[in-house]
Protein backbone atom coordinates (compact mmCIF):
# COMPACT_ATOMS: atom_id res chain seq x y z
CA UNK A 1 0.00 0.00 0.00
CA UNK A 2 1.42 3.46 -1.03
CA UNK A 3 1.40 6.02 1.63
CA UNK A 4 -0.46 9.04 0.47
CA UNK A 5 2.49 11.57 2.15
CA UNK A 6 4.84 10.38 -0.88
CA UNK A 7 2.60 11.23 -3.84
CA UNK A 8 4.37 7.79 -5.68
CA UNK A 9 7.88 8.33 -4.39
CA UNK A 10 7.79 6.02 -1.73
CA UNK A 11 10.83 5.14 -0.35
CA UNK A 12 13.44 6.59 -2.75
CA UNK A 13 14.41 9.39 -0.35
CA UNK A 14 12.81 12.12 -2.98
CA UNK A 15 9.95 14.05 -1.52
CA UNK A 16 7.10 15.35 -3.74
CA UNK A 17 6.84 19.35 -4.03
CA UNK A 18 3.51 20.50 -2.75
CA UNK A 19 1.61 22.48 -5.46
CA UNK A 20 0.13 19.78 -7.91
CA UNK A 21 -1.18 17.61 -4.80
CA UNK A 22 -2.53 20.91 -3.39
CA UNK A 23 -3.99 21.81 -6.77
CA UNK A 24 -5.73 18.62 -7.18
CA UNK A 25 -6.99 18.69 -3.35
CA UNK A 26 -8.22 22.11 -3.92
CA UNK A 27 -10.51 21.00 -6.68
CA UNK A 28 -11.17 17.89 -4.61
CA UNK A 29 -12.24 20.51 -1.85
CA UNK A 30 -14.36 22.20 -4.05
CA UNK A 31 -16.33 19.64 -5.49
CA UNK A 32 -16.94 17.69 -2.59
CA UNK A 33 -18.39 21.14 -0.70
CA UNK A 34 -20.56 21.40 -3.80
CA UNK A 35 -21.59 17.82 -3.18
CA UNK A 36 -20.72 17.43 -6.88
CA UNK A 37 -19.59 14.14 -8.34
CA UNK A 38 -15.96 12.89 -9.48
CA UNK A 39 -17.08 13.00 -12.82
CA UNK A 40 -16.97 17.39 -12.19
CA UNK A 41 -14.09 16.83 -10.67
CA UNK A 42 -12.40 14.84 -13.03
CA UNK A 43 -13.70 17.08 -15.86
CA UNK A 44 -12.48 20.22 -13.92
CA UNK A 45 -8.66 18.30 -13.71
CA UNK A 46 -8.96 18.29 -17.45
CA UNK A 47 -9.99 21.88 -17.98
CA UNK A 48 -7.13 23.42 -15.59
CA UNK A 49 -5.07 21.30 -17.83
CA UNK A 50 -6.44 22.26 -21.15
CA UNK A 51 -6.11 25.71 -19.86
CA UNK A 52 -2.54 26.13 -19.36
CA UNK A 53 -2.32 23.72 -22.68
CA UNK A 54 -3.76 27.29 -24.19
CA UNK A 55 -2.36 29.67 -22.31
CA UNK A 56 1.28 27.29 -23.42
CA UNK A 57 0.55 27.23 -26.85
CA UNK A 58 -0.56 31.15 -26.70
CA UNK A 59 3.10 31.64 -25.08
CA UNK A 60 5.22 29.47 -27.62
CA UNK A 61 3.48 31.74 -30.64
CA UNK A 62 4.60 35.32 -29.22
CA UNK A 63 8.23 33.73 -28.19
CA UNK A 64 8.74 32.27 -31.18
CA UNK A 65 7.28 35.40 -33.27
CA UNK A 66 9.56 37.47 -30.89
CA UNK A 67 12.83 35.57 -31.26
CA UNK A 68 12.22 33.99 -34.88
CA UNK A 69 9.31 35.08 -37.29
CA UNK A 70 5.75 34.15 -37.92
CA UNK A 71 6.28 31.54 -39.99
CA UNK A 72 8.77 29.67 -37.39
CA UNK A 73 5.59 30.44 -34.66
CA UNK A 74 3.07 28.86 -36.76
CA UNK A 75 5.56 25.63 -37.25
CA UNK A 76 5.98 25.90 -33.50
CA UNK A 77 2.42 26.04 -32.60
CA UNK A 78 1.43 23.09 -35.01
CA UNK A 79 4.00 21.07 -33.45
CA UNK A 80 2.96 21.72 -29.93
CA UNK A 81 -0.98 21.74 -30.47
CA UNK A 82 -0.33 17.83 -32.76
CA UNK A 83 2.17 16.38 -30.48
CA UNK A 84 0.31 13.51 -28.77
CA UNK A 85 1.96 13.95 -25.33
CA UNK A 86 0.05 17.57 -24.99
CA UNK A 87 -3.28 15.71 -25.65
CA UNK A 88 -2.60 12.97 -23.20
CA UNK A 89 -1.27 15.48 -20.44
CA UNK A 90 -4.61 17.38 -21.32
CA UNK A 91 -6.83 14.08 -20.96
CA UNK A 92 -5.19 13.17 -18.43
CA UNK A 93 -4.72 16.30 -15.86
CA UNK A 94 -0.90 15.16 -15.54
CA UNK A 95 1.52 17.61 -13.98
CA UNK A 96 3.63 17.66 -16.93
CA UNK A 97 1.30 20.51 -19.10
CA UNK A 98 1.96 22.66 -15.62
CA UNK A 99 5.68 22.39 -15.96
CA UNK A 100 4.80 23.16 -19.84
CA UNK A 101 3.26 26.04 -18.64
CA UNK A 102 6.19 27.75 -16.47
CA UNK A 103 8.97 27.16 -18.80
CA UNK A 104 6.94 28.66 -21.81
CA UNK A 105 6.13 31.40 -19.62
CA UNK A 106 9.70 31.57 -18.69
CA UNK A 107 10.76 31.56 -22.34
CA UNK A 108 8.45 34.56 -23.25
CA UNK A 109 9.82 36.71 -20.22
CA UNK A 110 13.57 36.15 -21.27
CA UNK A 111 12.54 36.88 -24.98
CA UNK A 112 9.99 39.79 -23.77
CA UNK A 113 13.08 41.29 -21.42
CA UNK A 114 16.28 43.70 -22.24
CA UNK A 115 18.17 41.06 -20.24
CA UNK A 116 19.81 39.91 -23.50
CA UNK A 117 18.99 43.09 -25.77
CA UNK A 118 17.56 46.33 -25.74
CA UNK A 119 14.62 47.52 -27.38
CA UNK A 120 12.18 50.37 -26.18
CA UNK A 121 9.17 47.48 -26.25
CA UNK A 122 11.22 45.29 -23.60
CA UNK A 123 10.05 44.26 -20.61
CA UNK A 124 12.69 46.42 -17.50
CA UNK A 125 15.21 43.79 -15.76
CA UNK A 126 13.50 44.67 -12.28
CA UNK A 127 9.84 43.80 -13.58
CA UNK A 128 11.29 40.68 -15.60
CA UNK A 129 13.06 39.18 -12.20
CA UNK A 130 9.92 39.58 -10.88
CA UNK A 131 7.86 37.57 -12.78
CA UNK A 132 10.85 35.58 -13.00
CA UNK A 133 10.66 34.85 -9.36
CA UNK A 134 7.45 33.98 -9.04
CA UNK A 135 7.55 31.67 -11.95
CA UNK A 136 10.74 29.95 -10.47
CA UNK A 137 8.95 29.62 -7.27
CA UNK A 138 5.88 28.20 -9.12
CA UNK A 139 8.16 25.41 -10.90
CA UNK A 140 10.10 24.38 -7.86
CA UNK A 141 6.61 23.76 -6.36
CA UNK A 142 5.63 21.35 -8.92
CA UNK A 143 8.07 18.76 -8.63
CA UNK A 144 11.77 18.43 -7.37
CA UNK A 145 13.13 18.46 -10.99
CA UNK A 146 12.08 22.00 -11.18
CA UNK A 147 13.96 22.93 -8.63
CA UNK A 148 17.08 22.16 -10.62
CA UNK A 149 15.57 24.12 -13.58
CA UNK A 150 15.47 26.72 -10.99
CA UNK A 151 18.67 26.67 -9.95
CA UNK A 152 20.30 26.34 -13.72
CA UNK A 153 18.07 29.45 -14.49
CA UNK A 154 19.07 31.65 -11.63
CA UNK A 155 22.63 30.98 -12.02
CA UNK A 156 22.48 31.42 -15.45
CA UNK A 157 20.43 34.65 -15.58
CA UNK A 158 22.89 35.63 -12.72
CA UNK A 159 26.15 35.69 -14.97
CA UNK A 160 24.21 37.20 -18.00
CA UNK A 161 23.25 40.42 -15.73
CA UNK A 162 26.12 40.51 -13.96
CA UNK A 163 28.57 40.20 -17.58
CA UNK A 164 26.14 42.96 -18.79
CA UNK A 165 26.56 45.29 -15.93
CA UNK A 166 30.53 44.95 -15.91
CA UNK A 167 29.88 45.65 -19.49
CA UNK A 168 28.50 48.55 -18.96
CA UNK A 169 30.45 49.96 -16.07
CA UNK A 170 34.08 49.19 -18.41
CA UNK A 171 32.27 51.15 -21.35
CA UNK A 172 31.32 54.34 -18.66
CA UNK A 173 34.81 53.95 -17.24
CA UNK A 174 36.22 54.42 -20.32
CA UNK A 175 34.49 57.22 -21.10
CA UNK A 176 35.65 59.29 -18.19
Amino acid sequence: QENSSNYGYQDSGVKASFLYPFILNSLAFITNKLGLSTIFWNSLVIFSASLCAIVSLFLIDKSANLIFEKRTANIASWIFVLCPYTIFYCISGGITIYITLSVSFFIYLISKSNIFSSTKFGNKIPLTMVFLLINILFISSLRPTGSVFSIATIFCLGISIYTKSLRNHIKISNKG
